[in-house]
């Protein structure tokens, strides 16, 4: 199984310092004593979304995501790690991204529930 962070767009990125799913990432990976991937990446700039309703969450992220290594991701069980889960919408369209591209099975963790 592949742990993979959900990735944050570099510009807030720069702005925050360091992706908070990716620290829990690595340590999840760390624990389960497996590797984990940065197998993502956030193509398009979204907008903060704690004021918006489920169906603009889901609009704001449509096609945010792109795979960097489709062959690291072909047939593999991906477990996405993410810090708060609130609607699923971010959750959902990374799913979406990674099985459109060959992922076999997708699982999804986070810290807390929004």
């Amino acid at each position: 199984m592949l742990i993979a962070p959900i990735p944050l767009h570099p510009k807030r990125l720069r702005e925050r310092g360091f992706n908070q799913s990716l620290c829990l990432a690595e340590e999840i990976a760390s624990r389960l004593e497996t590797d984990y991937t940065e197998v993502l990446t956030r193509r398009k700039e979204t907008k903060q979304q704690a004021k918006m309703s489920r169906e603009q969450r889901y609009e704001n992220l449509r096609n945010a995501f792109a795979i960097n290594d489709r062959q690291a991701i072909l047939g593999k069980s991906i477990l996405l790690v993410d810090d708060v889960i609130t609607t699923g919408a971010t959750i959902r369209e990374a799913a979406q991204t990674l099985r459109r591209e060959g992922a076999k099975e997708i699982w999804a963790s986070a810290a807390a529930q929004g």
